[in-house]
């Protein structure tokens, strides 16, 4: 089994938590020694005292798809409380192991908050506040956005096929109106607009009555 680490170089750890590696558990007091190994394992002492990083679980190399995270983020618990879903990551363990393939990859890079800075350690650091905060989660709510639309597109295409067959047939001409440019061009701005803002061009809140 597995267990992929993130890694925060030193520099860009607080002060009260680089305190905490200064030294190892076992050199502590009794009574504060459970304490501290809560909070920094064997392996995050060593990780820091070799390689000059601050050492995290991320990612868990089992299950069927590729691996299960070792940590969800507060929008991923959100959005999970929503569906219905388990929002406590898997246990080390729960799912057989898995090899460590391009499914991984992908996921773990869709993940990686590093790659989403560009490989910037400058932006990384950014990203933790405030003002990063609300980019990423806006960037977080369209990416939601795309997924819902393209589920919602691999739903409905038995519906798609079968209306593409049938506006190649002449009977279509008679109980179908044909389709303007403009309507194309509105369909299209729908999409952007929805990506964009997750509203609905001519929709209305729930509850509401608009007089016409």
């Amino acid at each position: 089994m597995w267990l992929l680490h993130s890694a925060t170089p030193k520099h860009l750890v607080t002060k009260e938590r680089a305190e905490q590696f200064a030294l190892h558990w076992s050199e502590l007091p009794k009574e504060r020694q459970v304490g501290r190994q809560a909070v920094v394992s064997n392996y995050q002492h060593f990780a820091w005292h070799t390689m000059g990083v601050e050492v995290r679980p991320f990612w868990i190399l089992q299950g069927p798809g590729g691996g299960t995270p070792a940590k969800y983020t507060e929008r991923e618990r959100r959005y999970l409380d929503a569906s219905d879903a388990i929002s406590e990551p898997f246990p080390i363990g729960f799912f057989p192991p898995c090899p460590f393939d391009e499914r991984a990859v992908n996921l773990i890079v869709q993940r990686d908050r590093l790659v989403q800075a560009g490989n910037n350690l400058d932006a990384l650091e950014k990203m933790d506040r405030p003002a990063w905060l609300k980019v990423e989660d806006d960037a977080a709510e369209r990416v939601h956005r795309e997924t819902y639309l393209d589920t919602w597109r691999e739903m409905m295409r038995p519906q798609v096929e079968f209306m593409g067959s049938y506006l190649k047939k002449s009977e279509a001409d008679h109980t179908l109106p044909r389709a303007t440019k403009e309507m194309a061009n509105a369909v299209s701005q729908w999409r952007d607009h929805f990506v964009e803002t997750g509203h609905v061009i001519g929709a209305t809140p729930a509850r509401t009555r608009v007089l016409v």
